[in-house]
């Protein structure tokens, strides 16, 4: 996902008042490094799990797949973290244009694009994982399929509002990845994620994301690329699954 097209926006320009625009510069740093260096370690771990797994089972095919999708997202995470707080910080910028005060600005802000995917798939998260803890499970395996499958269904709406795959082919992407995610977690934890992908809201604000990226990510080629290589897994796997 591109996001140089934040310089060309429509949004009016706010006048910088002290340090405020070499303070969001820093902040906005902090924050994709920190998101990175978290995301790093979760995207890593996975690659260990990936490798430590094809040493014992010798399917080579299918966990190097795993590694180029942990890879993958993990090269686009410092884009995306620097995307989500300087949308943040432009949304801020609108509200105290609009006559609110930076407390209004901090407590009402609405979340855009990619932002308001995640916020919503969280509390839709903290209503499901009281049940997977009763269960007495871990809760790992859940949380990080429920990430995946939100970063997959995204892109599958993203390929259908770029006009990179028709709507047929981005229903069978995404059943694919219910299946294929389905496949490595317990019974409880299947439960929870049918519920999670099956909730209106949550698929409607996926779709708006999606529909609200259009000027930005159609235009960048590792979105495109991103999608055919997971498109292409995906068809290669679907007997399998």
């Amino acid at each position: 996902m591109t996001y140089d097209g934040l310089q060309h926006t429509n949004i009016p320009s706010v006048p910088a008042t002290g340090n405020r625009a070499g303070h969001n510069v820093a902040t906005t740093a902090r924050f994709t490094i920190r998101g990175t260096m978290y995301l790093s370690r979760f995207a890593l771990g996975r690659v260990l799990l990936h490798v430590l797994a094809m040493l014992g089972d010798g399917c080579f095919r299918f966990h190097v797949a795993g590694i180029t999708r942990e890879l993958t997202w993990l090269a686009l995470a410092p884009t995306l973290f620097t995307r989500t707080h300087r949308c943040l910080i432009r949304a801020s910028m609108r509200r105290r244009q609009a006559g609110c005060s930076d407390r209004d600005a901090t407590t009402e802000l609405q979340y855009p694009g990619v932002v308001r995917v995640f916020v919503t798939a969280t509390a839709l998260l903290l209503t499901l994982i009281p049940s997977v803890r009763a269960a007495g499970l871990p809760e790992y395996g859940f949380e990080a399929a429920a990430q995946e499958i939100t970063q997959l269904f995204w892109l599958a709406e993203t390929a259908t509002a770029c006009g990179w795959a028709q709507d047929a082919d981005a229903a069978k992407f995404r059943d694919f990845s219910v299946r294929f995610l389905m496949a490595h977690l317990s019974q409880t934890h299947r439960k929870a994620l049918a519920s999670l992908v099956t909730e209106e809201r949550y698929k409607a604000e996926l779709r708006r994301a999606a529909w609200e990226g259009v000027d930005q990510n159609c235009t960048n080629s590792r979105w495109r690329l991103g999608w055919l290589s997971f498109k292409a897994a995906a068809d290669e796997h679907e007997t399998e699954y």
